[in-house]
């Protein structure tokens, strides 16, 4: 759901700085109605963030790639809708659409509700196990190519970017599917392997990040099952 001013308050912005997106904040509401913790935090005051500088907040998990909080202009989306069949979709065409804009207004007001529902696409349990992992797994690696290409500055997110979706993919896939027959679970963790030397000295993640990343390279399905394990007692 949304505040009432909510377009209100993001038109004011278009119309004073002829911004092609305005962003607003949001809440995060557990299914019982009470508040989470903020998943992204809202500026103090009114922010101009560039193309580049909201990239690299989006690629360090600070920014709102959500559609749900923005006003953009429509000539934005002439030739172009969301990826068909895809979860994790707001982050590929926002990314696409800031590339031919100066950036983003984004304001300190907090206008959005998301309510986590359980049973969605990002809050299935682990028998069912929510293809979004996977998807953006595929969209970190797209970034980091677009990265590589376009906006080299931010190569260093972009690879904490992709250890951290495959990090949080092995978090959550389904221990019975851990199996090297499984391709997609095997790229993960060949993936991780061989970017070892950025674990340890890619100083975006934080140390947290790597123990998980490092254990997760030695052996990923005892880690999973002392995991789960401690999570019982």
């Amino acid at each position: 759901s949304i505040s009432p001013d909510m377009y209100e308050l993001l038109m004011d912005v278009v119309s004073r700085t002829g911004t092609k997106i305005a962003q607003a904040g949001r809440y995060e509401i557990a299914p019982d109605g009470s508040e989470l913790p903020l998943i992204c935090i809202p500026p103090k005051q009114e922010t101009s963030y560039t193309t580049v500088k909201f990239l690299q907040e989006l690629l360090m998990h600070r920014g709102d790639c959500s559609f749900c909080t923005k006003l953009l202009s429509k000539d934005l989306f002439a030739d172009r809708q969301f990826p068909t069949g895809a979860l994790n979709e707001d982050f590929r065409l926002l990314i696409e659409i800031l590339g031919e804009t100066e950036g983003l207004i984004s304001i300190p007001k907090q206008t959005y509700y998301v309510l986590y529902r359980e049973g969605s696409n990002t809050r299935k349990t682990n028998e069912s196990f929510s293809r979004v992992f996977a998807d953006s797994v595929d969209n970190a690696d797209w970034v980091t190519g677009l990265v590589r290409e376009k906006y080299r500055e931010l190569i260093p997110f972009a690879i904490r970017f992709g250890l951290f979706q495959r990090m949080e993919y092995l978090l959550h896939i389904p221990i019975d599917q851990m199996r090297k027959e499984n391709q997609e679970y095997a790229q993960v963790v060949a993936h991780i392997r061989k970017n070892w030397k950025h674990v340890f000295f890619n100083k975006y993640l934080t140390g947290k990040n790597r123990v998980y990343l490092i254990l997760f390279a030695i052996g990923p399905k005892t880690i999973r099952r002392v995991h789960r394990m401690i999570k019982k007692l």
